[in-house]
């Protein structure tokens, strides 16, 4: 644990209490050393003495790869370092601004660029501002060329190929490095995960998920990432095992996941238990984020209620996210057979969506957006167009996670647009590969409403 605290004159001091979770028992025990208190500039004179008393009071030792690795100064510029320790705050707004002021002040602090360009590829798929995709590849790619036998480098260009280039070979190269510089931290199993999902390599994506999960037991997000595997292979009960330890672990927190309260459900066919889970919700906070969740994970608003969109759409509108805001009413709209308010909210969600498009043109979830919107505008040749656009460059067999919802919305446009052959087709494929769809997700999914008195989609159905 390590906590941190800022005085009334602006210096920090730091509070490091060791612990060692012992996972080969059949209850995790910790083993807690002697807690470590030192001001910030102390521990920029002795930051691997530090870890090693660490080690020590933990009874561990330390192998010689990694006593030198600690005893590696990342910079010798102590305003440097303080500002890279600043960004690193639990709550720090300006972490960015605190990176960008350390690599500014030693040009071959590598560690910084890493952080600076690790931060950048994940805000990149929230935002698909083209100046964080430069941010995130020019940090990267200098703090590889400072230090390519740093993990945290390797994590960074990880990160960058996963979610910006979308090189997923490149991404698992990358974390495969990282996990040779450091074979026992579980960071870096989650990540070699992750980018193995990506790949399309959903069994080795599942093994080192689970290896991440067993080394890393107080993690809510290790143990939702196995339940999301077990979910894409179908196996539902373990999965939902998963998914309650997860649950039990964010529960701490006052958060919640969706995995097994919307996802399976669905899954299943029980859209009913899906809105019930939503509308159960303590807050419209929580209900506007579970809606947040569920569309930017696969654009499947329909899997919330009804209520918990409408506290999405005026979350949207307070973030000025106008696409997603006339996104979710003319989903509303469409939903309720309003035709005349369907018509008006789909003209100013592509006006939405294409000014968000126009900067960054190969977004395929963007486009994707676009489609749908077009789709029930009833432009259905534009709307084929820009979905086959965007599940050209990312389909299921490009891309395991994302690739695999792609491929859904694309057979979910071409459903709309009466293109029932085609749409068919697809969903025939799909239900063959790991992913959202099943026979039960047929049967719920509104967009395919128009589907189920075909003989061929009812036998799809029930599979």
């Amino acid at each position: 644990t390590v906590q941190w605290e800022r005085a009334a004159d602006s210096s920090v001091r730091v509070r490091v209490v060791p612990e060692l979770i012992d996972v080969s028992r059949a209850r995790d025990t910790v083993r807690t050393g002697t807690a470590i208190e030192l001001a910030l500039e102390d521990l920029f004179n002795t930051q691997s003495r530090v870890s090693a008393q660490i080690a020590s009071s933990l009874g561990v030792s330390l192998s010689a790869e990694a006593a030198t690795r600690l005893a590696r100064t990342p910079t010798r510029n102590r305003d440097a370092f303080e500002a890279y320790v600043r960004a690193s705050l639990p709550g720090e707004t300006h972490a960015e601004s605190f990176l960008q002021q350390a690599v500014a002040l030693d040009s071959t602090f590598a560690l910084a660029r890493a952080n600076l360009g690790f931060r950048a590829a994940l805000k990149y798929p929230s935002t698909f501002d083209p100046a964080v995709a430069e941010l995130a590849g020019r940090a990267s790619d200098r703090a590889m060329m400072l230090d390519s036998n740093s993990e945290q480098s390797q994590i960074a260009r990880s990160l960058y190929e996963r979610h910006v280039t979308r090189n997923f070979a490149a991404a698992v190269a990358h974390a495969r490095t990282a996990i040779k510089f450091a074979p026992g931290n579980a960071e870096n199993m989650h990540l070699i995960a992750a980018a193995l999902l990506n790949a399309g390599k959903l069994d080795e994506a599942l093994e080192w998920a689970r290896k991440g999960a067993t080394l890393d037991p107080r993690s809510s997000s290790a143990a939702a990432r196995v339940a999301l595997m077990l979910v894409w292979k179908h196996d539902y009960a373990n999965a939902s095992i998963e998914a309650d330890h997860a649950l039990r672990l964010v529960q701490r927190r006052g958060g919640f996941i969706v995995i097994d309260s919307i996802w399976i459900p669905v899954m299943r066919g029980d859209l009913d238990a899906a809105h019930a889970f939503t509308a159960s919700l303590p807050d419209s906070q929580a209900r506007a984020g579970a809606t947040d969740a569920v569309l930017r994970d696969f654009a499947q608003i329909w899997i919330v209620d009804s209520l918990s969109r409408q506290y999405a759409m005026r979350m949207f509108q307070r973030r000025a996210a106008m696409a997603n805001y006339y996104s979710v009413a003319l989903f509303e709209a469409w939903s309720r057979h309003d035709a005349n308010a369907q018509r008006a909210l789909a003209d100013s969600a592509i006006r939405a969506i294409r000014e968000r498009l126009d900067p960054v043109p190969r977004e395929e979830r963007l486009r994707m957006q676009l489609a749908f919107a077009h789709a029930l505008r009833g432009q259905c040749l534009e709307a084929i167009v820009q979905a086959d656009s965007a599940n050209a460059t990312r389909s299921i067999h490009q891309d395991g996670l994302i690739g695999a919802g792609m491929s859904l919305q694309l057979a979910e446009v071409l459903a709309l647009c009466g293109e029932n052959d085609r749409a068919i087709a697809l969903v025939d494929t799909l239900l063959r590969l790991p992913g959202l769809v099943t026979p039960g997700w047929l049967r719920v999914d509104p967009h395919f409403a128009g589907l189920r008195a075909d003989v061929r989609f009812q036998k799809l159905m029930g599979q």
